[in-house]
């Protein structure tokens, strides 16, 4: 086992995703708060990808067929199943189309439908009994993703309908304005500076976006806020944290 600050090149290491990789370059990034972090540049050896992973150099990294690095990509592999289960999301949005067309009666509790132009997530469906007319229909009710607001539609069972394509992906929140706009930075190390706390309808803080707030400036040393971001119908929008060991 080793530490990021121990790395060098040439070693061939499991670094994010559980890739092996084999060092080509390293950069070690002085900070005051938290420690140096080190800037890791690596091949996959499975595909020969470029890989840049940014770690403090105190956390620990595990060398190729340890089996320290077997161990934690059976964790990372039972962690992604859960994700796609909770969420029914896809990470990352490179050429996918928007929406995508379902079945009315196919439409399930806990799944995402366009309602009223919205993207939501189903909380009620029922099917009405088929009719002189000869046609069942789904009466569904979803909130907002984004704004919690409930809408309802009623659609024949036999009809096509919309579902938004969900992206999730996670950032750190690293620092807030006081006009309540954020900067995330990623995994990679990419920052971002576009997105505000969340806010209500009359534009003030929501009740989620006071507790990021609050927890922000209260976080202890050594933990890390981490937001997730989902984006649906080119609206992104911060609707979840947690507070754990920080990993930037």
């Amino acid at each position: 086992m080793l530490t990021y600050g121990q790395i060098k090149v040439g070693d061939e290491v499991v670094l994010k995703k559980s890739i092996d990789c084999k060092v080509t370059s390293i950069e070690v990034v002085p900070c005051k708060k938290r420690g140096n972090k080190v800037i890791v540049l690596g091949k996959d050896l499975a595909t020969g990808a470029e890989i840049r992973d940014v770690k403090p150099e105190g956390r620990e990294v595990f060398k190729v067929g340890s089996k320290q690095a077997k161990s934690q990509k059976k964790k990372t592999v039972a962690t992604k199943v859960k994700s796609a289960a909770d969420y029914d999301m896809t990470k990352g949005s490179a050429g996918a189309a928007e929406t995508v067309p379902i079945r009315a009666g196919e439409v399930k509790k806990g799944s995402f439908l366009v309602m009223k132009g919205h993207p939501c997530k189903v909380i009620e469906v029922s099917i009405s009994k088929t009719g002189k007319h000869g046609h069942a229909k789904a009466n569904i009710f979803g909130l907002d993703v984004f704004t919690g607001k409930k809408y309802n539609e009623i659609s024949p069972t036999s009809h096509n309908m919309t579902a938004p394509t969900m992206f999730r992906d996670e950032w750190q929140l690293t620092d807030l304005s006081h006009e309540g706009t954020m900067t995330l930075m990623n995994e990679n190390g990419d920052t971002r500076e576009d997105l505000d706390l969340p806010k209500d309808t009359s534009g003030n803080l929501s009740e989620l976006g006071q507790q990021i707030s609050d927890k922000l400036s209260s976080l202890p040393d050594g933990k890390g806020l981490y937001c997730v971001v989902l984006k649906a119908m080119g609206n992104e929008q911060v609707v979840d944290f947690s507070v754990r060991e920080n990993t930037n």
